[in-house]
């Protein structure tokens, strides 16, 4: 069975993408719809899926860029929530314009204002302890700050920098899009960690939700 031309477009830019740098500027729309002998709306399919997957992510007022989507790298801003020495694989990374009730409630921003999103899966020996969302207001940013991101130092620096942290701690269950990476049933219960940071002035800085994988170790809390 034939594929569809949105997924061999697909997979031609990301053997091009292979061979560009983090960071560098994709074509847009109209010049790859030409580029490939597509409709816009066809090229736009395969970008989503590409922002989707990692290999790209989008600053909506200045284009599409090479995501660092197989970056590993070790973390050290977590090392405030839990006792673990992590290791870190980005999922996702994307400016987005728009953003939930509590995200928005969370930063104190309204539904317009964009904000830059990191989702990434943290790793102990190899296995999956948690994945984590991040979420920072993309004004509060400059275009260099935001391309700079991809790198996982330049980001936790940025979370870490003489800010203060509120947390929240709720259980639940695994949602449906990370039963797979945590290797976990759909039912299974979890721990959510809700990461409120702020700087000395009580700023809102960023969001960060941690969903723990139960069966790969513990949150301990301290008074």
């Amino acid at each position: 069975m034939s594929l569809p031309i949105y997924k061999k477009i697909k997979n031609k830019m990301i053997e091009e993408i292979a061979s560009l740098r983090v960071n560098d500027a994709i074509p847009g729309e109209r010049v790859l719809a030409e580029t490939y002998g597509a409709s816009r709306m066809t090229v736009r399919k395969a970008l989503d899926e590409l922002v989707d997957e990692g290999y790209l992510y989008r600053d909506p007022k200045r284009g599409t860029f090479v995501a660092d989507k197989d970056s590993v790298r070790k973390n050290t801003l977590l090392d405030i929530f839990v006792s673990e020495e992590l290791d870190y694989k980005v999922l996702y990374f994307d400016v987005k314009s728009s953003s939930s009730f509590s995200v928005q409630k969370a930063l104190n921003i309204s539904e317009s204002d964009q904000v830059v999103r990191m989702v990434r899966l943290a790793l102990v020996e190899k296995e999956a302890y948690a994945v984590e969302e991040i979420y920072v207001e993309r004004r509060k940013l400059t275009d260099e700050e935001v391309s700079r991101m991809t790198q996982w130092r330049v980001f936790n620096k940025f979370l870490t920098k003489d800010n203060v942290v509120t947390q929240r701690f709720v259980p639940s269950v695994v949602p449906v899009q990370y039963a797979r990476l945590l290797k976990v049933p759909l039912s299974k219960p979890v721990l959510i960690v809700e990461n409120f940071i702020s700087n000395r002035q009580g700023e809102k800085v960023a969001y960060v939700k941690i969903y723990h994988n139960p069966e790969k170790g513990h949150v301990e809390i301290t008074a």
